[in-house]
């Protein structure tokens, strides 16, 4: 059914990004950062039912696919929304094949078109970097140490902090929306669910 403004089984826009990216991805053969950026700032300008605030001001700002969401950023100090990580599962399964490094390298690339606070990228980073080990049969829970022993110096330890095995959604010190309580109750849910139907729940 519908609710919030939605029609039953519309696309959200979390959903409606992460087709943009999927179908980039293939048509350009692998990473077009402006290809992708276009795409996303087409798709903002058709007025979607609903759109990040950060992802809205970042697309709609005119300025160049390497530039925009990186003086967002500087303008504004906020750039902490989970919007690029909710999008970035088709680019998870596409790197998955290249290995660790070339998987983050691309995540943190395809989150920084509209997130310019680079802690966002390390998150999105340690999500592909998960996906791929589940994708080759491994535990993606056994693989979150090493995965934040990838992640830049200056961001371990508040991922490393919302990744630990002890850490709960009622220690979050940020909103809902924030990029790292999103990554953190999703390995949570793997953490603690019985079966597929109650981690996704």
């Amino acid at each position: 059914g519908g609710s919030l403004g939605w029609e039953p089984g519309e696309f959200t826009d979390d959903t409606q990004m992460a087709l943009l990216v999927a179908t980039s991805l293939v048509e350009r053969g692998g990473l077009d950062e402006a290809d992708l950026f276009d795409r996303f700032r087409t798709w903002a300008a058709a007025d979607p039912p609903d759109v990040g605030n950060q992802t809205r001001a970042v697309l709609g700002s005119g300025l160049p696919w390497d530039t925009a969401a990186a003086e967002h950023f500087c303008r504004t100090g906020r750039a902490a929304g989970n919007g690029s990580l909710m999008r970035t599962t088709p680019a998870a399964i596409r790197f998955s094949r290249d290995g660790r490094e070339a998987t983050m390298d691309a995540a943190r690339r395809i989150s920084a078109l509209t997130h310019g606070d680079p802690s966002v990228g390390e998150g999105c980073a340690v999500f592909h970097e998960l996906v791929r080990v589940a994708l080759d049969g491994g535990d993606p829970l056994a693989a979150v140490p090493a995965a934040l022993e990838s992640v830049a110096d200056e961001h371990r330890e508040r991922w490393a902090t919302v990744l630990a095995p002890d850490w709960t959604p009622e220690q979050a010190t940020e909103s809902n929306g924030a990029v790292w309580p999103t990554l953190g109750q999703a390995v949570w849910a793997l953490r603690h669910g019985r079966d597929f139907a109650e981690v996704l729940r």
